[in-house]
């Protein structure tokens, strides 16, 4: 380094990567000690805080007994080099060290690393961080403590093998699930692994996610502890996401063509999510928290950045990635959840562009690092403008609608019906003698499907020789609200009460070839969603139904039918799987 080259460094001042001092002292050791745990840095004696030539009187006796010094008060034992400068008639003595390759460094058993200008001891949690970077290994790779293959929930873990085989990042052969488990450094010999128990285990796994809606900072609307493993988690914590944010439904008028657009863009909520949940630092014990308010989610998560990655890196397109939980990472990598070479906030970035008003800000806090996303308006428009004049409320949406539709709507009531029944029920409703079939269907049947209100049991099958006609969620509070409207009369109250005033004999007859049995209507309040039930009702239909074949018929990908089987599963509707004696679903109810 040339005297120019220290006089510059002298006039930009102290830095990550510069420490000024008057004499060599103890301070002058810990910076040195912060600067070998961070990314290596020169103290320079003989200069004030200020940026001020001091210089020092010293000889180079005096300079080896600093390097000895230092040599023996730091574990491991850190080597500097010293090197010695006559500027303006005075002595400056420049130390530098390099980024030690083992990690961390002591001085007399205290650690220190260099953040911002300024040294940082570190905590119990961080001095373990800094050694498991350093040995590029992670915590989650440690046998779980007290915790044995009895600990692990069977079909999370047969649910994971299949979706990574169908995922296809990864061929993985083995005999059994724990050969399986084996190959990925999930099971070390005999015993689960920390990622292990975090993926896979049972009940509660010790590690929360508090879930909560809030009109105020301190009005809580709904609340949620999820404690669960990760997989279940993640989708938990979506469902309630989901369940809690806004939809604005846009009609212009110029079709019957309804277009929903939720408040939050789910896949960057999805990406924010799993970021939440697999790179938190789980050698904290405090709990990840999701707050839902109006205009604004955020989402706090124990740990705060990992490795070298900074705030401004991830405000970037082309961030280094950091993982802290190495194995966790991998396993929602090979079921297709993340990609590996962190692009999520850059997706998060993406998915948020057509949102005019969206902010996507992220910071860290003591320990911890806390992600908002914010709007000032909610979009309601396709294509990204403002035009709150396209939106709707329930009540809105309920007014615009064709009298055809709502006609249809009372009559399917919550109901599954034929075609020709759907037919029939509205024909009775109406005083028409008759519908031809293109007239209903073109009329009545395509505007209610378009707009999201009606559905099919079987959408990419229109010929189901099975196929039923019901309600989406939608359609249920569109039910609701015109069964509570004014403009309803007494009479069409009671005939959707009446189910569409369907005669005794036509009840009857819809009852057993559409409806379910008392029994039956009964258990459906049990399914946790409309998919769940879908997939139940196909497996009665098929009993030799394969996972490509519901997929292919119900619209959903196979990681959504096995999570929906392994739910019936633990409702006690079907076995595990398909018998092996003659390859049929075996109906438990």
């Amino acid at each position: 380094m040339t005297k120019d080259e220290l006089l510059n460094i002298i006039t930009q001042g102290e830095s990550l990567h510069t420490e000024l001092k008057s004499n060599f002292n103890v301070e002058a050791m810990e910076s040195i000690t912060a600067f070998a745990n961070a990314e290596g840095g020169k103290v320079l004696i003989g200069v004030s805080n200020k940026g001020k030539i001091i210089g020092v009187d010293i000889n180079e006796e005096s300079i080896q007994q600093w390097v000895n010094e230092i040599k023996s008060k730091t574990e491991p034992s850190i080597l500097v080099d010293a090197e010695r400068y006559e500027i303006e008639g005075k002595t400056v003595v420049v130390l530098s060290v390099p980024e030690y390759p083992v990690k961390p460094i002591s001085l007399q058993d205290r650690f220190y690393k260099r953040i911002g200008n300024s040294n940082h001891l570190l905590s119990a949690t961080e001095i373990a961080n800094l050694s498991m970077l350093s040995l590029q290994v992670s915590w989650d790779s440690f046998p779980a403590l007290g915790k044995t293959l009895e600990d692990l929930d069977i079909e999370t873990i047969e649910r994971f093998i299949e979706n990574v085989g169908a995922k296809g990042r990864l061929n993985l052969t083995g005999k059994t699930w724990v050969d399986k488990l084996r190959k990925l450094k999930l099971i070390n010999g005999d015993a689960p692994t920390n990622a292990a128990y975090l993926l896979f285990g049972k009940d509660n796994i010790g590690y929360n996610v508090h879930l909560g809606q809030f009109k105020t900072p301190s009005m809580i609307i709904d609340d949620k502890m999820l404690t669960c493993n990760l997989f279940n988690a993640v989708e938990e914590t979506q469902r309630f996401l989901i369940s809690h944010i806004k939809v604005a439904y846009e009609i212009t008028g110029k079709t019957t063509q309804r277009t929903e657009i939720f408040e939050y863009p789910l896949p960057a909520l999805r990406e924010i999510v799993l970021n939440t949940i697999i790179h938190r630092d789980y050698t904290s014990p405090m709990d990840i928290q999701i707050k839902v308010f109006d205009k604004k989610i955020t989402f706090f998560s124990p740990g705060e950045l990992y490795g070298k990655q900074t705030i401004e890196a991830l405000q970037t397109d082309d961030y280094q990635a950091y993982t802290r939980n190495k194995l966790i990472a991998e396993a929602f990598y090979l079921t297709g959840d993340i990609e590996k070479y962190g692009t999520g906030y850059t997706r998060i970035r993406s998915e948020i562009a057509s949102y005019p008003t969206m902010k996507f800000e992220f910071e860290e806090k003591p320990s911890a690092w806390l992600v908002t996303m914010s709007y000032e308006e909610q979009k309601t428009d396709e294509n990204g403008e403002l035009a709150t004049e396209h939106a709707t409320n329930l009540s809105q949406l309920v007014t615009s609608l064709p009298v055809q539709v709502k006609t249809l709507i009372i009559n399917i009531n919550k109901q599954q019906l034929s075609f020709e029944e759907l037919k029939h029920a509205t024909e009775l409703a109406t005083k028409h003698a008759t519908f031809s079939r293109q007239y209903f269907s073109k009329v009545y049947l395509r505007p209610a499907i378009k707009m999201g209100l009606i559905e099919m049991l079987f959408p990419d099958n229109q010929r189901h020789p099975n196929q039923k006609y019901l309600l989406t969620e939608r359609g249920k509070e569109v039910l609701d609200t015109l069964l509570n409207q004014t403009s309803l009369t007494e009479n069409q109250k009671k005939r959707s009460k009446k189910q569409s005033n369907l005669t005794e004999n036509e009840k009857k007859q819809s009852k057993k070839q559409s409806q379910m049995t008392e029994n039956e209507e009964k258990r459906s309040h049990e399914f946790p969603s409309t998919i769940v039930k879908k997939v139940y009702e196909a497996i009665k239909e098929n009993r030799k139904a394969k996972y490509s074949w519901l997929s292919e018929n119900l619209g959903v990908s196979e990681s959504t039918i096995r999570r929906s089987i392994f739910e019936l599963k633990q409702l006690g509707y079907i076995n595990a799987d398909r018998s092996k004696v003659n390859g049929e679903w075996q109906l438990l109810k």
